[in-house]
């Protein structure tokens, strides 16, 4: 392995989500000891479907840049290994609403989209990449 790595990782399972679970958890014991109109009672379901759903998915994210290369996964599955050199140019972009997006264009003309999962925040992923003389566009 290089010298000084940059790693990253992100999972779904993380506090907010039995945050979530457990508030949805305490709605649903609240209205069904109290009259609650139909529909608050459906969006507290579709809430605690949506939880479960994020929870059972466990979506995860490594990204591993070290001098030489980067190195992208998605549950567990690496994606692709892209030398450093290989690399002309990268594009962060930050969003208001949604996820940060990664895209880097290769010497070959390629463009690689980074898995949303897979990347930090943009201020850090910009920093590291120009560590490493990757040029930011």
């Amino acid at each position: 392995m290089d010298d000084m790595a940059y790693e990253y990782r992100k999972q779904a399972r993380r506090a907010r989500g039995y945050i979530a679970l457990a508030l949805s958890m305490l709605l649903l014991e609240v209205t069904a000891k109290t009259p609650v109109q139909m529909w608050v009672q459906i969006a507290i379901w579709v809430f605690l479907a949506m939880t479960l759903w994020r929870l059972v998915q466990n979506r995860s994210g490594h990204l591993l840049i070290t001098n030489s290369r980067m190195e992208v996964f998605r549950n567990g599955r690496k994606l692709g290994t892209f030398p450093l050199a290989r690399i002309t140019a990268a594009r962060v972009r930050r969003r208001v609403f949604g996820n940060d997006e990664c895209m880097l264009v290769l010497a070959d003309g390629r463009r690689a989209f980074l898995p949303p999962e897979a990347i930090p925040p943009a201020e850090r992923l910009c920093e590291e990449l120009h560590a490493r003389g990757v040029p930011l566009a």
